[in-house]
This record gives C-alpha cells, sequence and structure tokens, in this order.
C-alpha cells in the first residue's frame, strides 16, 4: 500500500482528520470527524491521474486540499514544486504524486482552473482559499426541526441543498461577496444566517463565539460587539453585510429568511 502523506507536507488540520483515520486501512477514531470531512474535502481532479483506491483518493485530496499549484508547504519553483526533506523521506510520498529526488523531493507543478458545480453559486478567491458561494431560501415555515438547534438545521439544510456547509467567512472580500448575493433578494428584510456560533444557549459576550465549521475567527463584521451574557440562536448577516449575534427570538422569523452556504470550489489541475 503507498505510504500516505507524511506530517512535513503540511497539510491543513481538517485534512489530517481523514487521513489518520483510513491511512492503516480501516476507519478508526472519531467517526463524525471523518464524515465531516469526507463533506468538506476538496473536490479535485488531475489530469492523466486515475486512482482506483480511495486511500489514495483520499490522500491526493489531502495533498492538494490548498487547491494551490504547490501544495502547502513546498516551493514553487515555477516547473516543479520542492520540499526540503532527506531521500529517504522523499521515497516514502505516494508513487501517484510523480516525485523525484535532486538535493531535495520534487514534484509536478500545477496549473489550476476553479469551477463551481454549476451557475447558481458565486466563485470566490481568498487568501485561505477558492470557494463556491451561495444564498438559499430556509426551509419552510412548517417544517419540525425537532431538538436541533436552528444552525444545526441550517448546516444539514445546506448540505442537503447544495452539498455544501452553513458559512464561515474570513475576509472583507468574502462578506462583500455574500452582502453582494444577499441585495439580489427579493424581500424586505434578507437577513441571512452565517455559521458564527456558540456551544451554548446563552453567550457570556462575542468573544464566546466560533465558526461551526472549525476555522478559526481572523475577521469580523459585528453590528455592534456585544459586552454582556444574551440568549444565542443564530448569528444573522444584515442587509448591510453586519453580523447580529444577539437575535431575539421573537424577531427571528422576522430577520431569518436566507442561509449562506459554501463549499470548496471544483479545482481541475494539470501537470505543467
Amino acid at each position: 500500500m503507498p505510504i500516505s502523506v507524511r506530517s512535513t507536507v503540511q497539510i491543513r488540520p481538517i485534512a489530517l482528520v481523514f487521513t489518520s483515520c483510513t491511512v492503516q486501512g480501516s476507519v478508526s477514531g472519531n467517526l463524525s470527524r471523518c464524515d465531516y470531512y469526507l463533506k468538506q474535502s476538496t473536490n479535485l481532479t488531475v489530469k492523466g491521474i486515475k486512482l482506483v483506491s480511495n486511500i489514495d483518493i483520499a490522500i491526493q485530496n489531502a495533498v492538494y486540499d490548498s487547491q494551490e499549484p504547490c501544495p502547502d508547504g513546498w516551493t514553487n519553483l515555477n516547473t516543479t514544486c520542492y520540499l526540503d526533506v532527506s531521500q529517504s523521506t522523499c521515497n516514502e510520498y505516494a508513487s501517484f504524486l510523480e516525485v523525484s529526488y535532486d538535493d531535495g523531493c520534487n514534484i509536478p507543478l500545477m496549473d489550476v482552473i476553479y469551477s463551481c458545480p454549476d451557475s447558481t453559486f458565486t466563485l470566490g478567491s481568498y487568501t485561505d482559499g477558492h470557494y463556491c458561494l451561495k444564498v438559499i431560501p430556509k426551509w419552510s415555515k412548517d417544517t419540525d426541526i425537532g431538538n436541533m438547534t436552528h444552525y444545526e438545521m441550517a448546516n444539514q439544510y445546506c448540505y442537503d441543498e447544495t452539498g455544501g456547509h452553513l458559512a464561515s467567512i474570513h475576509s472583507q472580500d468574502e462578506n462583500d461577496d455574500f452582502n453582494s448575493i444577499q441585495s439580489t433578494l427579493e424581500i424586505s428584510a434578507p437577513g441571512v444566517m452565517i455559521g458564527l456560533i456558540t456551544n451554548s444557549d446563552t453567550a457570556k459576550n462575542s468573544d464566546d463565539l466560533f465558526w461551526l465549521d472549525g476555522t478559526g475567527i481572523s475577521y469580523t463584521n459585528y453590528y455592534f460587539e456585544t459586552k454582556a451574557a444574551y440568549v444565542f440562536i443564530c448569528t444573522i448577516m444584515t442587509s448591510t453585510g453586519k453580523w447580529n449575534s444577539n437575535v431575539e427570538p421573537n424577531n427571528l422569523n422576522r430577520l431569518f429568511n436566507y442561509i449562506a452556504c459554501k463549499q470548496n470550489s471544483v479545482a481541475t489541475m494539470t501537470t505543467l
């Protein structure tokens, strides 16, 4: 069996979750986290490489999780990608990566074309990656969400309707792109839920919030930053693009009408 990607490749942590569960040929560890990786994993095709093994496909997706011409941690040398490791380490990388050794590990540089599943998505390229964005109407009023929270239901609804997840936002550009989509909605109160949540029914202040998809908070755009405790239901992007995480229960149906969904773009790679 081909040896898996080693830690020196510096793949993102979410990719390591699934790789660590499968690399020994059997699923182990936290299955819910593995399932989450399967939903969020990079969707890519490398032309000229046809992989049969699911483990090889998982490793390929983990290596190219950044969807860039070189994997995370490798140096772009214009014609190849270079990693400063020993030859013995280089020899352990999966054979489909077409590895060669010359004072360090080398693999082919990739030409990358980014796309979305269809024209209903907006393709966005940001400092943390390339994503497909979509804003969808929330579920019908007669839907019984049972014991799920509103944000849990929204996350599942995103997956069912778009294949993505409830969006995290990491830059002004990404926030502007969602707000631009929001501005096209034909409704007087086009509040859009985003994936900023807390792990209890009460938030002590804005510092209690985190992204449902597990990514770190690198950007915020609060309508006002709450310093006192409040009942938390969800976070809504208002029509101005500002975020309101202090939505009063009796205002929820009026303010919350749409869901911001996000997924990795489709990356088609060709070796140069």
